[in-house]
Order: C-alpha cells, then sequence, then structure tokens
C-alpha cells in the first residue's frame, strides 16, 4: 500500500461504533505501523469527543454524506501524491439518511 498516504479511515468517528474504532485504531496502530484518520462533519466535536475517551487521531478530515465534494476529497490523495487513492480501507460508520 506504499501509493496510499492513509490505510484506514474511519468515517463517522463521532458516533459510538466509529469512537470505538477510533479507539482500537489508537491504541494498535502504533503496534503494527498502521497510518489511519478519523473523519467527521465537525472537526470541533470530533477531537472533543475522541478526547473524552482519550483518543487523539494523528489526522481529522472533515466529510459529510450530503456534501459529495467532501467525501471526494476525503477519498483523494494530498497533492504531493496525484496518482495516489487516499486510502486502502474506509470504515463508514455513518448513518446514511435520504
Amino acid at each position: 500500500m506504499a501509493d496510499r498516504d492513509l490505510d484506514v479511515v474511519v468515517f463517522g468517528a463521532t458516533g459510538v461504533t466509529g469512537r470505538r474504532v477510533a479507539a482500537y485504531l489508537s491504541e494498535r496502530a502504533g503496534e503494527v505501523g498502521l497510518r489511519w484518520a478519523a473523519a467527521a462533519r465537525d472537526a470541533a466535536k470530533l477531537t472533543r469527543l475522541l478526547g473524552d475517551i482519550g483518543v487523539s487521531a494523528p489526522e481529522t478530515i472533515v466529510a459529510d454524506v450530503a456534501d459529495p465534494a467532501s467525501l471526494t476529497a476525503m477519498a483523494s490523495p494530498p497533492a504531493r501524491a496525484a496518482k495516489a487513492r487516499r486510502a486502502a480501507v474506509a470504515v463508514t460508520a455513518c448513518r446514511f439518511a435520504p
């Protein structure tokens, strides 16, 4: 996965399931060299809720299911790696409502 800058993105990391996944990744990432990020609609809420459980995501991404451009940005690589994709796995822990 050398062409990706992240291994996992936890999308919906402010919800119960997303926080649990983020906590697990936070504990295990160092052991296996995992590069991960937490994603949610509100960066401040994300930081606060993860902080409440003692988790600090190495990177936070703002994305909203109602905003296709934000989803594209979440999946897109930084400018320095134009041919790469952002992450190998996106864990979607959010509810999709019409």
